[in-house]
């Protein structure tokens, strides 16, 4: 057996838990089948331990079984495809959102995905300060092409239920006691790595919704302006714009 082969069946064997460990690998010593299976059943639960790590509301929600449970499916299911362990878990709330087990629990993917972004938003990198000068010697004629792009630890999250409300109750200083409705409405929250170090999770109205996720996708600023004149046809974008500009959502520009 080829060393690429061997390679592919040993990743293969370790991520699916009933199967028989490379032949190579096993044939030539005794014990080696216990001792896979050892390397096996850490490799998994480090996994594991990873997505509670990033997950800690998700797993005091559903509780220590269930959440040990789905975690290793999980692990199971998606292998790391990083040698950053911070960059696993990114389709956990995808797993949880179609997982049977979780079906009466409409709003926990949500959740995780709140989580998620929060972690993603903490490991980001940090951008150089806004060039406001750059922006100032832009033609006004060209203003409306400019691409603004958020602030790299910018994360967008969007729910039908009140994710932000069940996130808050259960951080570690809650005693996870408080009920929360989940008729009180649904959040449209920005997550952002701040100046601090701190990772603020904030609402936001419709109107910088639209203009966020715009920019987040690339559109130009007048794009982005006018899709949040239709969720709000009242708004001031041009304060909207240098609120966001202001407070580090938006972090630099293209074009011009």
């Amino acid at each position: 057996m080829d060393l690429s082969t061997l390679q592919r069946e040993f990743v293969a064997a370790v991520f699916a838990p009933d199967a028989r460990p490379p032949v190579a690998i096993i044939d030539d010593a005794p014990g080696r089948t216990a001792r896979f299976a050892v390397y096996r059943n850490n490799a998994l639960n480090n996994l594991a331990t990873a997505l509670l790590d990033v997950h800690p509301v998700v797993a005091r929600l559903v509780g220590p079984a269930f959440f040990d449970h789905v975690a290793g499916q999980y692990a199971s299911a998606y292998p790391s495809m990083s040698g950053d362990i911070h960059d696993y878990g990114g389709h956990f709330a995808e797993y949880l959102e179609a997982h049977p087990a979780a079906a009466g629990l409409p709003w926990l993917a949500d959740v995780a995905r709140l989580e998620w972004a929060w972690h993603e938003a903490f490991h980001a990198a940090s951008p150089p300060p806004f060039d406001w000068s750059a922006l100032a010697a832009v033609e006004p004629a060209r203003q409306g092409d400019l691409c603004f792009m958020p602030h790299p630890s910018l994360r967008l999250v969007r729910s039908p239920y009140p994710i932000l409300h069940i996130w808050e109750a259960n951080q570690p200083e809650r005693d996870g006691e408080e009920t929360v409705d989940l008729n009180e409405g649904g959040d449209r929250l920005t997550v952002l790595r701040e100046a601090d170090h701190a990772v603020a999770v904030e609402r936001v109205d419709a109107a910088t919704y639209a203009v966020l996720e715009a920019c987040r996708l690339g559109r130009p600023i007048a794009d982005a302006i006018a899709a949040a004149l239709a969720v709000e046809p009242g708004a001031d974008a041009a304060a909207l714009l240098r609120g966001l500009i202001g407070r580090g959502r938006l972090a630099g520009f293209e074009g011009g």
